[in-house]
């Protein structure tokens, strides 16, 4: 992150919790995983966010069944 600041960077990639909160103190915007499938979902370079998440869950990654539904919800996948 100190890099990030220093090439004046103002997004950084960051799917921990306790780094992005962090990332905030040095105001930077920072954007997980979730966020990258939507942003490919509305930029059109995936067609369904509903498929990568399950297949992150079959592969082993954990998340709550509120956090799932919301996703897909963003993602318009559900109403």
């Amino acid at each position: 992150m100190a890099a990030a600041k220093e090439l004046k960077i103002k997004r950084v990639i960051i799917d921990d919790r306790s780094a992005r909160h962090f990332a905030e103190t040095m105001l930077l915007r920072s954007i997980g995983l979730m966020g990258i499938l939507l942003l490919a979902k509305e930029y059109k370079k995936i067609e369904s966010v509903k498929k990568y998440l399950d297949i992150l869950i079959e592969k082993g990654f954990r998340m709550s069944v509120k956090l799932y539904n919301q996703i897909l919800k963003s993602a318009g996948e559900i109403d």
